[in-house]
């Protein structure tokens, strides 16, 4: 198989083109987000379509919208899409998140930018996907209250250290932590990632669920719940 393939249990994704390969952090996400009360998903900034593909795998009534202003990965997730077994439920398009104003989503998902350089000048697409200031976790849920309807969910992955800036992000938009998962890559280490799913609306009286996923017992060796989350996804699980 070509490396310009990742592939995965029921579908396979071609990533040469887009402005970020296929990466542990989107598989971490698409598996552990909740997707089964979703029926219209958008996900924002999706590169080669990794997400909206695991998404709609895991949901076979869900229509499924992917976003991002690099032209390329769009081109290439919708060839994805199309190759895929639920291409009539999927569709990319070049567009801005702060441009999605006349429809209103379940659940918005998204593996934001990570890395937050200080760079004023982006200069090539892998560089603006990494980098924050175009999209960052704290924007998603700024404009996600616009576009999500009541009770609606947004699902990210983001680094650990800006959990706490995220949070009261999204109290000041009336979004409410519901389920959290701190990622390491192993027992002791360090957290690295966070995934975080917040809900809209008023008086959500509830404690919110929390999670620990370590990602290997001994260097090149999965723990057993890495396995057991992505084992639908991965070949080698």
């Amino acid at each position: 198989m070509s490396s310009d393939i990742f592939s995965f249990k029921q579908f396979n994704v071609r990533h040469n083109r887009s402005s970020m390969k296929v990466g542990i952090d989107s598989i971490l996400l698409g598996s552990w987000v909740n997707v089964e009360f979703a029926n219209n998903i958008l996900d924002v900034g999706t590169g080669c379509g990794i997400l909206s593909l695991m998404c709609a795998q895991r949901n076979q009534n869900a229509i499924i919208e992917g976003i991002d202003v690099h032209s390329e990965s769009v081109e290439e997730a919708n060839e994805n899409f199309f190759n895929s077994p639920w291409s009539n439920r999927l569709s990319a398009k070049v567009r801005s998140y702060n441009d999605v104003i006349e429809k209103k989503y379940d659940l918005i998902i998204s593996n934001p930018p990570f890395f937050n350089s200080g760079i004023e000048r982006i200069v090539n697409p892998r560089e603006c996907a990494r980098h924050q200031s175009s999209l960052s976790p704290t924007s998603l849920l700024s404009k996600g209250k616009d576009i999500l309807v009541e009770n609606g969910v947004i699902g990210l992955i983001f680094p650990f250290c800006q959990f706490k800036e995220v949070v009261e992000m999204a109290e000041l938009n009336r979004m409410h932590l519901i389920r959290a998962a701190k990622i390491k890559g192993r027992r002791e280490l360090e957290f690295k990632r966070i995934m975080m799913e917040f809900q809209m609306g008023e008086n959500l009286n509830f404690e919110p669920v929390w999670k620990e996923i370590v990602l290997e017992d001994l260097p090149g060796s999965p723990s057993e719940e890495f396995k057991r989350l992505c084992k639908n996804f991965y070949l080698k699980f």
